[in-house]
């Protein structure tokens, strides 16, 4: 049974109500106009709030945004609302989408309400078979699943696989789910899609974590003079090294070290490996 919560622990069926109270104050400032007016409306006011007329809003704007609407008091929510439609982790969404999507007229589809509870019942058969613990227990479910070799799941392969695992899905909620792993939209899941879909997004807060990790990091890439870090636009940018990376890496707590499965320079190799093939 699907547990039918968001990543970040608020339930998808709060989410659906505050968009739904968000139509209804929406609904009160135009008089319950045609769905079209109203979405317009929503979009208006969120377009106050941005600032540098991007047409897009980070969670700051959109947080001022939903204050504005009076909706005190539930800043989880409204943080698992803006993550909801953060589908790229960029920090930013597109209102106009957002807006015309919370009136059911948007052309983008998201992975919301019932959509996402297929997602979970697909996370839960997979956890129950030892594949959430690390790579090399996706990668053997993968090759289960995986019927023809190429490395990658279409749609039928998927279904088939996970009908084995006892999750049966109607055609709406097999076509949810590809579009929720197929990150690249290219009508297969590769195992990188799959490993990052299974793991779901990083919370507000694992990423701001993540990020001053990569930032502390950053001083080492600095002074690698020699080939270290690469620098983009303004040096604000910066690539790391893999080696730079690797010296800093400790992979005693990796799950598959943990469990046996592999051996700690196993992991560093397989990590060059990855990298490797990014490259080409």
């Amino acid at each position: 049974m699907s547990s039918g919560y968001s990543f970040s622990g608020v339930t998808e069926e709060s989410l659906d109500e505050l968009e739904k109270q968000m139509r209804d104050k929406i609904g009160i400032q135009t008089g319950y106009g045609d769905t079209e007016v109203q979405a317009r409306q929503l979009e208006k006011l969120f377009r106050y709030f941005d600032v540098d007329s991007s047409g897009e809003i980070d969670y700051d704007e959109f947080f001022a945004a939903m204050v504005r609407l009076n909706f005190v008091g539930v800043q989880r929510e409204i943080e698992a609302l803006f993550d909801r439609y953060d589908e790229d982790c960029s920090g930013t969404i597109d209102y106009k989408e957002f807006s015309y999507h919370v009136f059911g007229i948007g052309k983008s589809v998201y992975i919301t309400g019932k959509a996402r509870s297929a997602v979970d019942q697909v996370r839960d058969a997979i956890k129950l078979q030892g594949g959430m613990s690390g790579i090399h227990g996706l990668m053997r479910i993968l090759r289960n699943f995986d019927t023809d070799g190429s490395k990658s799941l279409d749609a039928e392969e998927l279904d088939i696989g996970l009908r084995d695992f006892g999750v049966r899905l109607t055609a709406n909620e097999l076509e949810f789910v590809m579009r929720y792993f197929d990150s690249d939209k290219s009508g297969k899941v590769s195992l990188e899609e799959f490993y990052k879909g299974m793991h779901g997004k990083m919370s507000r807060q694992r990423m701001e974590f993540v990020r001053d990790i990569f930032m502390s990091l950053e001083t080492i890439a600095g002074r690698q003079t020699s080939g270290g870090g690469q620098y983009g636009k303004a040096s604000r940018e910066v690539m790391l090294d893999l080696e730079a990376m690797m010296d800093c890496y400790n992979s005693v707590a990796h799950p598959d070290v943990v469990s046996g499965a592999i051996s700690e320079p196993e992991v560093c190799m397989h990590a060059r490996q990855r990298q490797q093939q990014r490259q080409n």
